[in-house]
């Protein structure tokens, strides 16, 4: 597999062979005879099968196999593990040190990705998946979201079909026949909301140059955008919130159960939220609510005296309801409010979240000097609202 070099001078052997035939026949200024043709032609299949083997070998000479930390083993792309490693290196180098002690420009430049950016540095997009990818492990409505990666205002067209919807229906005459069923269109706008996520890291760790940095800094900022995006992403229906999120723009005359009683939930009342969620998207549908309103389902249960949440080792916490997984958060209202939002139930794909896909770094050396401190700004921008409505619904408390 690492003897190349034999090989690649096989390959150069023939086609030195086969270009000395062309010069020849260029030479004596003749066509090629029958017999040169077909020796030219078998030396080009010869070539490309050269070729084919090299690129071939190099190909999975790039691969390794090694443990993970579980024991079980896995192909690692060389090169991309190279790139992360440079990445990796540029971010810790600068943020370890000091700008005005340290040639900025080398530091942004051995990595690829890393660039100024005003008087920021854009992390290298290895690192921000690193974040992206623990985000998602962490806040499970982010990870189902649709996500659009792109700069500026996007623009979704949304198909209403709460009052009409196409059909298929027998026609007299597919020329003459008036559509009788047309569904409506609207558009919704996603900005970019700026957020930031704060990191501070005492100096004496910084000096330490065992500890980590990087793995630790992806880690916290992770954890720390996940709540962050839980909260934005399930939003909130007032008129001055920045994102609106799930309450912000969900179908609120269509897909909403409200409580008979505000303190309680009864099994009809999640059989009628779960229904209101087209069959077609219930193999992929949640329920979400805070651990007060968990808790009061767990003590419920249907006509035949089972209990609702049903011991299910493939769900998240180990339960699901109606056959359906349940997340925990506690961003949503408690049993016992008035009007307050309880339950989201749905396919979250249906909920659109608009993010730049990179993130800026800024290092603050002087602000927190006093406490012994460094602090790491994180930035990123982020939007969202619901994109199909018919996905997704909410159960209320009643409003006294």
């Amino acid at each position: 597999m690492t003897k190349l070099k034999g090989i690649i001078e096989a390959r150069n052997d023939l086609y030195d062979k086969r270009n000395a035939i062309l010069e020849a026949a260029i030479e004596e200024e003749r066509p090629l005879t029958k017999e040169e043709l077909d020796q030219v032609a078998d030396y080009r299949d010869q070539i490309e099968a050269y070729d084919a083997t090299v690129e071939e070998a190099r190909k999975i000479k790039k691969m390794e196999v090694a443990k993970t930390a579980d024991g079980a083993t896995a192909v690692i792309d060389v090169d991309a593990a190279e790139k992360q490693a440079a990445d990796i290196k540029a971010l810790n180098d600068y943020i370890r040190f000091r700008k005005d002690t340290l040639d900025t420009d080398s530091v942004l430049d051995a990595a690829s990705e890393m660039k100024q950016s005003g008087n920021n540095a854009v992390i290298p997009t290895t690192i921000a998946d690193k974040i992206i990818e623990k985000v998602k492990e962490l806040s499970p409505i982010y990870s189902m979201a649709t996500k659009y990666n792109q700069p500026g205002d996007l623009k979704i067209t949304v198909l209403d079909t709460s009052t009409d919807d196409i059909m298929i229906e027998f026609v007299d005459d597919e020329l003459e026949t008036p559509d009788s069923h047309v569904p409506s269109f609207s558009t919704i706008t996603l900005g970019g909301y700026v957020y930031r996520a704060l990191a501070l890291v005492s100096k004496k760790l910084i000096r330490n140059a065992a500890f980590d940095l990087i793995t630790w800094l992806v880690n916290y900022l992770a954890r720390k955008i996940a709540l962050f995006f839980e909260k934005t992403l399930i939003g909130s229906a007032d008129q001055n919130a920045k994102v609106k999120g799930v309450l912000g723009s969900y179908d609120s005359t269509n897909m909403k159960v409200v409580t008979a009683d505000k303190s309680k939930i009864s099994f009809d009342e999640l059989i009628q939220l779960k229904a209101k969620v087209p069959s077609a998207y219930q193999a992929t549908s949640a329920f979400i609510m805070n651990s007060n309103t968990y808790q009061a389902i767990t003590l419920l249960k249907d006509a035949n005296g089972r209990y609702l949440l049903q011991i299910d080792p493939t769900a998240p916490f180990g339960f699901s309801l109606l056959g359906r997984p349940v997340y925990l958060t506690e961003n949503l209202g408690n049993l016992g409010t008035a009007s307050a939002d309880l339950i989201i139930y749905g396919d979250f794909s249906g909920l659109a979240v608009k993010e730049p896909g990179a993130f800026e770094v800024e290092v603050l050396y002087e602000r927190y000097s006093d406490s012994g401190a460094v602090g790491i700004n994180l930035w990123g921008e982020i939007d969202s609202k619901v994109e199909d409505v018919q996905k997704i619904a909410v159960m209320a408390a009643k409003a006294s």
